[in-house]
């Protein structure tokens, strides 16, 4: 990509969200997805890119103005996702990352993913792996691993549904 893609994203996004990201008294949530023409946003267990790159770009963008990226265990182990920001101009490149955040209740994620792999390499943030308290207990050997790997698996207590 081009710097011209870069600045036209930043010129456009960057008013947008100055002001909200003033907001230091509560969470600030953006709910981003891609869409094909048909109206999908993706096809069971497929990989499918349907952005250009202006729309590359101004994610990339939106992910320098948050604090976290959080997707599910789907999307994670289809994807394999970085949740970094890579498409910047050269003057972006010393940005603060996103925290990369999964929701797993199974512990599912592998330990070999690209979270870990940029995570070790440096150019990524540790992944934060939402799991229930049943997974994290009864997975003990995959916690382990994960844990091994550099992910802070989060327990988190479900509710009971009756």
């Amino acid at each position: 990509m081009n710097e011209t893609v870069y600045k036209e994203a930043r010129d456009f996004l960057d008013p947008i969200y100055h002001d909200a990201l003033l907001l230091n008294d509560r969470p600030f949530i953006t709910l981003t997805f891609a869409q094909s023409l048909d109206g999908k946003i993706a096809k069971q267990g497929q990989q499918i890119l349907i952005s250009g790159k202006e729309s590359m770009a101004m994610t990339h963008r939106l992910r320098t103005l948050h604090d976290g990226i959080l997707v599910g265990i789907g999307t994670a182990l289809i994807d394999n996702p970085q949740l970094n920001a890579r498409y910047l101009s050269a003057s972006e490149i010393a940005i603060k990352q996103p925290q990369p955040i999964v929701l797993d209740p199974s512990l599912r994620l592998s330990s070999n993913c690209k979270l870990v792999k940029n995570y070790l390499n440096g150019i990524g943030q540790q992944p934060w792996l939402i799991a229930s308290e049943e997974g994290y207990i009864e997975q003990i050997d995959k916690r382990s691993e994960l844990e091994n790997a550099g992910v802070k698996i989060i327990p988190i207590k479900g509710s009971e549904s009756g």
